[in-house]
């Protein structure tokens, strides 16, 4: 249509946008005012609510044009609509909202200005379903024809006799990459995927699902173990499987490095004798602690009263502390430790930031991971 592509993601990579011959925003705060159309194209998480609204609109090119076919709540609707209402905004396009089905008195009906609103049809219009159904239709011939089938409800790689010597690790691996991307950031380059001990006699690929299924869970929606392998290729991220014969403190131990544009982490975990899994190593941190749903990962300097800091804040806020422990460098008794708290409830991003200001606090950043031990991995996936 003859428009210069600008792409701002913070999940990928510019040499992935540019190969997709389109030029990369780093920054929010650099794209809002150069566009004279604005499509979204995310899922709606904590870091997308509300993405547009007041300050981001008076921020954008006057007479900007706005296309929301992703999500709805990534746009503050009152603020779209005084926005066409001034001027600002020439026209919008939206086929998702907030709350659906939409209001018969929603203000956004009443707008005066340019404005397209449709159902959020998604894959109910009549081209969508004529195409499903050839679709079917073409995989069943191929089936009975002897040919594989595409789109299977189980992947090859979870076949039974190859998941079956790694089922137990599944929900761990997972966690360990939904670990690492939160504690990262920058645009995905490489994923390192290491095993040790027993773990290194098997076929890794039913893990390796598993780990892309946790990383890109975080920025991704409806991630599962047959499309984490496709998702993955189509970011350009190169997958490292290793296994490793180096002796180890436990019976199998899993390493998961992610490297992006913006520097590498590494997380390791492990299964004790009680079949429990724990996240034993963050970088260069030793630590042994029971997967749980949410975390505070806290770096600090090393000095008395730091705990009590940290715990008051939380507790202030009535946010209980259910396992503390402090990490220290591998080797080395050094001056930097890692808080590791886990918790009863979610760590909001107020309370996050209120953490981060205290004095001896070097970083904070909330995790929250899936644990569900009782969780099969041979469970069907169903596209």
């Amino acid at each position: 249509m003859g428009m210069k592509v600008l792409v701002h993601d913070p999940y990928v990579t510019k040499e992935r946008v540019e190969e997709l011959g389109a030029t990369y925003v780093k920054s929010l705060d650099d794209f809002w005012g150069v566009c004279d159309f604005i499509t979204i194209h995310a899922p709606k998480t904590k870091e997308t609510a509300y993405l547009i609204n007041k300050n981001t609109l008076n921020r954008m090119r006057k007479g900007v044009r706005i296309i929301n076919c992703a999500r709805g709540g990534i746009i503050d609707e009152d603020a779209l609509k005084e926005a066409i209402e001034s001027g600002q905004v020439a026209a919008a396009a939206l086929d998702v909202f907030e709350k659906e089905p939409i209001d018969p008195n929603h203000p956004l009906l009443k707008t005066n200005g340019h404005l397209i609103m449709t159902p959020h049809l998604g894959a109910s219009t009549e081209e969508a379903q004529l195409n499903v159904a050839i679709d079917v239709a073409e995989q069943i011939r191929d089936v009975l024809a002897g040919k594989s089938a595409r789109s299977a409800v189980n992947i090859p790689s979870l076949r039974a006799d190859i998941l079956e010597p790694v089922k137990e690790y599944m929900n761990l691996a997972e966690n360990l990459g939904l670990f690492v991307r939160q504690i990262s950031e920058g645009g995905i380059k490489q994923v390192e995927i290491t095993t040790r001990g027993n773990l290194a006699n098997y076929d890794l690929s039913p893990l390796r699902v598993a780990v892309m299924k946790g990383i890109l869970s975080h920025s991704h929606e409806g991630i599962n173990y047959v499309n984490a392998p496709i998702v993955a290729k189509q970011r350009g991220i190169e997958i490292i499987d290793s296994k490793s014969e180096k002796s180890t403190n436990y019976v199998g131990l899993i390493t998961v490095k992610l490297i992006t544009d913006a520097g590498s982490h590494a997380v390791c975990g492990a299964m004790i004798a009680d079949k429990t899994p724990r996240i034993v190593q963050i970088d260069e941190f030793n630590t042994s602690f029971e997967v749980a749903k949410h975390i505070l990962i806290a770096p600090h300097y090393n000095k008395p009263g730091m705990i009590a800091k940290v715990s008051t804040v939380l507790g202030n806020n009535n946010v209980n502390i259910s396992m503390m422990m402090v990490a220290k460098k591998e080797e080395t008794a050094g001056v930097e430790s890692t808080m590791i708290i886990t918790t009863d409830e979610h760590i909001c991003p107020e309370l996050l930031a209120e953490i981060k200001q205290i004095d001896g606090i070097n970083d904070a950043k909330y995790i929250y991971l899936t644990p569900d031990k009782q969780k099969s991995s041979q469970e069907a996936v169903v596209v």
